[in-house]
């Protein structure tokens, strides 16, 4: 497998029945023993292209706002679309880790699940604070 410069070190998904599902090529399959779907050939979600659909569903969203062709919301502050993103992406990885086939390490969870969570509360507790000052700001004035 060397010679071909691929060792998968991480699973590609979990097994699907959906028609998109990816199939490791034989000689690859050998090179990741923990995955038994990989050695049977079994369909597998392609986490790799839903988070990379994510990703430039993010950018296209993002990018005329950063460039201020769409007008922001009068609460965003400088910094808030880069959280925002930041946002976006860890509550997208917490859901994509479920089809990713990652090993579970507490709750049910595996680890990038447990490291976004420490994102998604802070982040989410900024943006709610944002939006209620702005809301009590538009109701004062």
């Amino acid at each position: 497998m060397a010679r071909y410069g691929l060792v998968f070190k991480y699973l590609p998904g979990t097994v699907t029945t959906l028609p998109w599902g990816v199939h490791v090529p034989p000689p690859f399959a050998a090179t990741v023993p923990e995955c038994p779907a990989c050695l049977s050939g079994a369909a597998m979600h392609p986490s790799f292209l839903y988070e990379s659909l994510l990703l430039l569903a993010a950018a296209a969203w993002l990018y005329p706002r950063a460039m201020r062709m769409t007008p922001l919301p009068t609460w965003l502050r400088e910094g808030d679309l880069f959280k925002l993103f930041l946002l976006t992406y860890a509550c997208a990885r917490f859901l994509l880790e479920y089809v990713r086939g990652n090993p579970l390490m507490l709750f049910g969870m595996s680890g990038s699940q447990l490291t976004v969570l420490a994102a998604i509360e802070p982040l989410s507790i900024h943006f709610a604070q944002r939006a209620a000052r702005a809301r009590v700001a538009s109701f004062l004035a």
